[in-house]
């Protein structure tokens, strides 16, 4: 299970390759796609985690809070090296320069 120092380090990340940018998100397993349309195209303002907890909160106002649960992880990846997509990627936030994913339970 992923601790608060995984997910801190997570928020950093996010915040290091999407702060400040409109972002595309989609779900590609379809789970979260009606969550997805109302938050892609929108600017990231700021990524934060609390305990366990990451918060993804966008310029219209709408936060996005994730909880990796036992299995779930982020994969992050420059479009240069995306790959074709495989397994359980609940959420995908990506812009012209990178990729983040978000895998397994949520």
């Amino acid at each position: 299970m992923p601790e608060g120092h995984s997910v801190q380090r997570h928020a950093n990340q996010l915040n290091k390759l999407f702060k400040g940018k409109p972002v595309q998100v989609d779900s590609p397993q379809g789970r979260f796609s009606s969550e997805a349309e109302l938050i892609s195209g929108h600017k990231i303002k700021n990524v934060r985690a609390i305990g366990k907890q990451l918060f993804i909160d966008f310029d219209n106002k709408l936060t996005c809070r994730v909880h990796l649960g036992i299995y779930g992880k982020w994969r992050f990846v420059s479009r240069e090296k995306e790959e074709t997509l495989t397994g359980a990627i609940r959420v995908r936030f990506f812009d012209e320069e990178n990729i983040a994913d978000l895998r397994g339970p949520t």
